[in-house]
């Protein structure tokens, strides 16, 4: 009997290649098409630590002016410290192609008793210095079915984290 493992192996090979190049070239005609109406208009792309692959690719659209990625990580028992070599790979990539870095601050779907990974986490984020902050999302996403177990409490959090950034920045 023949395995078949390797070919399925090489099709969902083949099939992330094209998505990666599908999300790369999606990318590029968005803000090709901002750009070429409105060239005042900064344009940014956020794209998920599990989408690196595509980080350089989406550093080389000229067209793009800001890219940013969203590691969050609050529910989770990951070391918070390991979100460090992330930001540094997005800044440096960011740097050489002379695009802007953006990363955003988990704030919504927060467990109750995570909440203070939010502070952890926006500490790191803090620290790394990106050229912009955001939060996702305002109040910890109250009223939403992605509310945080405890909004005020996360929302405290978050309040922190912009508040020691501004002083920082």
């Amino acid at each position: 009997m023949v395995s078949r493992r390797p070919r399925f192996r090489r099709q969902r090979h083949q099939q992330e290649v094209f998505r990666q190049k599908c999300v790369v070239e999606y990318v590029r005609n968005i803000a090709d098409y901002c750009k070429a109406r409105h060239p005042q208009l900064e344009t940014m792309s956020c794209l998920m630590p599990t989408d690196r692959e595509m980080w350089v690719a989406s550093s080389e659209i000229a067209s793009l002016d800001n890219m940013g990625t969203d590691i969050y990580w609050v529910n989770e028992e990951r070391d918070i410290e390991e979100m460090t070599p992330l930001v540094r790979e997005l800044d440096a990539i960011c740097k050489k192609s002379g695009k802007k870095h953006h990363e955003w601050l988990q704030c919504y779907g927060a467990l109750k008793g995570r909440e203070r990974r939010i502070l952890e986490q926006g500490q790191v984020l803090v620290r790394e210095q990106p050229d912009a902050l955001y939060v996702w999302a305002w109040k910890g996403q109250i009223g939403t079915a992605e509310s945080c177990h405890d909004p005020e409490a996360s929302w405290r959090y978050a309040c922190e984290v912009l508040k020691t950034a501004k002083n920082a920045g």
